[in-house]
């Protein structure tokens, strides 16, 4: 139940929106023991990430515990029953969602099935999820679609995690991978190669190239290519620099080579897209 303006109602509702965030939050349980026993669950769906403590969950028929970095995801009118205890000094960030699009967003992103998943201390999702509860708690002007905004970075986060544990992709393996996007596109003009980059990171090519496409969902030459296509289109509709000096600028040095891939990756040559971002 929530109170608003001396009027309460109810949270556990299935909108006709979309997507509508119902209700959300981060609990801080230091106080005394919290939880949750709905045999009948809830219309909407409810996901839960811990990211301090130890959340005790009834699932598939048998008390579970799950630490700091699981998220656990209930379906409407499935059971829920799980509990928190004071001692373990738990904060849990939950969100109640519903709409027409769930089922279909879910599915899209890989997680349909998801009931829990350890995702592992994450806070990027900490920072987005705190930024839609204050949100959501002020309610300024839009603050659903900010929420939703806010509640699909959460659901993408998650989705990206749950591929790569699927894939075998192990923590050190992401962060390894991660370290390497970054350090192409911070030297976008001059990156390093695959081959400069496996050394750096103590592995073999075939591995590197191998991890590089599990984790970022692309291969090396793709994801460059990718980069410096996303940079000439900012420039294009930033500035009048010439297609010359845009090409050679994110480090393509045969402007007609450059004029091909981005035509190949946008559809249209560069002077069609200036053109049309103009007009």
């Amino acid at each position: 139940m929530e109170k608003v303006k001396n009027k309460v109602y109810s949270t556990d509702k299935n909108s006709i929106e979309y997507l509508e965030i119902n209700s959300c939050g981060v609990e801080h349980i230091y106080k005394r023991d919290r939880g949750s026993n709905r045999p009948e669950g809830r219309k909407d769906y409810h996901l839960i990430y811990v990211e301090k403590g130890v959340l005790h969950v009834f699932i598939d028929g048998k008390w579970q515990s799950h630490l700091a970095g699981s998220v656990i995801l209930f379906r409407p009118f499935e059971p829920q029953n799980y509990y928190y205890l004071e001692k373990d000094n738990s904060i849990s960030h939950f969100v109640h969602f519903s709409g027409v699009g769930c089922e279909t967003i879910l599915k899209r992103l890989g997680i349909y099935d998801l009931k829990v998943f350890m995702m592992g201390q994450s806070s990027h999702f900490k920072e987005i999820s705190s930024r839609m509860a204050q949100e959501f708690a002020m309610r300024k002007p839009m603050y659903k679609d900010w929420c939703v905004a806010y509640f699909y970075q959460l659901l993408s986060i998650t989705a990206r995690k749950y591929a790569l544990r699927q894939s075998n992709v192990n923590r050190k393996s992401e962060i390894r991978i991660n370290e390497a996007c970054r350090i192409i596109y911070e030297n976008i003009q001059e990156p390093p190669t695959a081959e400069e980059l496996a050394k750096e990171f103590s592995l073999s090519i075939s591995r590197f190239l191998h991890l590089f496409r599990e984790v970022s969902g692309q291969s090396y030459t793709e994801f460059l290519t990718s980069l410096r296509m996303e940079k000439a289109r900012d420039i294009l509709l930033s500035t009048n620099m010439s297609v010359k000096d845009i090409a050679e600028y994110v480090g393509i040095y045969d402007q007609n080579y450059f004029s091909r891939c981005f035509r190949k990756n946008v559809g249209m040559s560069p002077s069609e897209y200036r053109k049309q971002g103009i007009e």
